[in-house]
């Protein structure tokens, strides 16, 4: 029996005019979008993941 991994989409949208920019995060139950802040970084991993 082969093991399904569901793995969620990530996108970004960068709308450079007006200084915006979407991330969406895509899975099989719901899609999530939220607007980052000018000049924050974020980490956005699909998986576990360690920041040394």
């Amino acid at each position: 029996m082969k093991k399904t991994i569901i793995t969620p989409r990530i996108a970004g949208v960068v709308n450079p005019d007006e200084y915006e920019a979407y991330i969406d995060i895509i899975t099989h139950e719901k899609i999530l979008v939220e607007k980052l802040e000018y000049g924050i970084a974020k980490f956005i991993s699909t998986a576990e993941s360690k920041i040394s």
